[in-house]
């Protein structure tokens, strides 16, 4: 399986996120590669700038919400989010 795009990514990142807990990238980026079964090839996949892999690209978009204040919260540099964070629920 490639890397998946960020609309794939979002709804799995955003169940990683709603539990509460505090999350470092690097937690919430392999946790979204094993529930994708991404090979480490595919892991380790760049962007095409060389700089940063593409999954924790994808992945920081919520890391980026959560720091803006969006629907995760108040945070600590690094970490998304943290069970200061106000609740928020995928349910409709």
């Amino acid at each position: 399986m490639a890397v998946p795009d960020f609309q794939s990514v979002m709804l799995p990142l955003l169940k990683v996120l709603g539990d509460g807990e505090e999350h470092s990238l690097h937690e919430v980026v392999s946790t979204l590669a094993d529930q994708f079964d991404l090979t480490d090839e595919e892991r380790r996949e760049l962007l095409p700038s060389g700089r940063q892999a593409k999954l924790a690209n994808r992945s920081r978009l919520g890391q980026d919400l959560h720091e803006e204040g969006g629907p995760f919260g108040e945070h600590r540099q690094g970490k998304v989010p943290d069970k200061r964070s106000r609740p928020f629920s995928l349910e409709r």
